[in-house]
């Protein structure tokens, strides 16, 4: 029973998801003037570990001061990027600057979303709907293995509680001695009816004669 539920503990971890959304790596944070506007720009690559092509990906970049403190983000869909299976590709993020360039100490990229494009699977236009699509997915990937280990739990405990089980036999077992000793008791009972029946026959006999 403890290791069953250890398994059920490690199932429910969504580590089991397939969801693949790619990495980021070697990033490079660059502050500009344009016509006298200042403008942050982040560039650098998606990497594709996976085998199947990436698209429709959605990229947010942190900007943080000195003490970690954030202080800027920027967001962007770049649906006509796609990266192939075991390939990386560039990219760039750029937006209006809140602060000055002094203050942009560090800054942290990340992939929010991303579409695997699976052969043989429905690929959706509409960005919510292979959002849902995905998110749906995800969920049923994560907790397949707990309902797989909870439909077994339940078909074991029905099986070693059912008819067949030892537990079953047993119990089957003393409810058959009890109606023996049940009707051994009435036959013993019986007898002993029928002997103090006699002897008082007997008695009623002996003081006739007398």
């Amino acid at each position: 029973m403890k290791f069953l539920i250890v398994l059920i503990a490690i199932a429910s971890f969504p580590a089991f998801s397939s969801n693949y959304q790619g990495e980021i790596s070697d990033t490079k944070m660059i502050y500009r003037l344009y016509d006298e506007n200042p403008y942050i720009s982040t560039i650098g690559y998606i990497k594709n570990d996976s085998e199947y092509s990436l698209e429709d990906i959605s990229i947010e970049v942190r900007y943080f001061d000195d003490k970690g403190n954030i202080i800027d983000s920027a967001f962007e869909n770049i649906y006509a990027l796609v990266v192939p299976p075991d390939e990386k590709v560039s990219f760039k993020i750029q937006t209006t600057a809140i602060d000055d360039k002094n203050n942009y100490a560090s800054h942290k990229a990340y992939i929010i979303s991303s579409t695997q494009n699976i052969p043989g699977k429905n690929n959706f236009n509409n960005r919510g709907s292979s959002n849902n699509y995905g998110s749906l997915k995800k969920i049923f990937i994560s907790w397949f293995p707990l309902l797989l280990l909870i439909l077994v739990w339940i078909f074991f405990v029905k099986r070693y509680s059912g008819k067949g089980s030892n537990q079953y036999k047993l119990v089957e077992l003393m409810e058959k001695q009890v109606e023996y000793d049940e009707v051994r008791n009435k036959e013993i009972s019986s007898i002993a009816k029928s002997l103090r029946t006699k002897r008082e026959n007997e008695r009623s006999s002996t003081n006739k004669d007398n």
